[in-house]
């Protein structure tokens, strides 16, 4: 039996937990070897990272299945400075890939909603009240990122929801170019 631990940090740096984020991080770990890194040098660079980092876990008894590692950041788009959350050390041990494990995050499931006050800060919490309202994670990184406007995603149906807040989307998503960068 699966099961998942919401942080064990006390496991980042246990040879199971290092040997997964070697296996996910295969090219990048081949290369600073290539270049004269040692082991033990690699797991020093990334150490003051993942110290900072909320390190989440799955267990099949007291072995690690499969972790991933978020730690704070800020970024800076369009000249405003944005909290963000970098995932690192995201990896699953080839026998337990293809389960889901994904799915079992308790951030994954239920209900929430997004207010958005009148000068355009939203806030989420998860809701117990249940709405006719609803959109997928993925379409709303797709349409918060600018990808795709509220009122496309909603005449294909991918956003259930009144004309009213599709406007009020409309009126709060800036429109821009998307931009998504990713250095490693």
């Amino acid at each position: 039996m699966i099961h998942y631990k919401k942080e064990c940090r006390d496991f980042a740096y246990d040879l199971s937990s290092n040997n997964l984020i070697r296996l996910s991080n295969k090219r990048y770990h081949n290369e600073l070897h290539k270049i004269g890194w040692e082991e033990d040098e690699i797991i020093r660079a990334k150490s003051p990272g993942l110290q900072q980092a909320d390190v989440l876990g799955w267990f099949d008894g007291e072995k690690l299945a499969s972790q991933v590692a978020t730690y704070p950041l800020q970024v800076n788009i369009f000249n405003r400075t944005y909290a963000m959350g970098g995932l690192t050390g995201a990896g699953t041990f080839p026998e337990y890939s293809g389960q889901g494990l994904m799915k079992l995050l308790s951030w994954n499931q239920g209900t929430y909603t997004l207010r958005i006050d009148p000068k355009g800060k939203g806030e989420i919490f998860r809701s117990h009240k249940q709405s006719e309202d609803s959109i997928s994670i993925q379409t709303m990184t797709t349409m918060l990122l600018g990808y795709k406007r509220p009122e496309y995603l909603h005449k294909i149906g991918r956003i259930k929801c009144a004309p009213e807040t599709i406007e009020l989307l409309e009126n709060t998503i800036e429109q821009k170019t998307p931009y998504f960068s990713d250095f490693f």
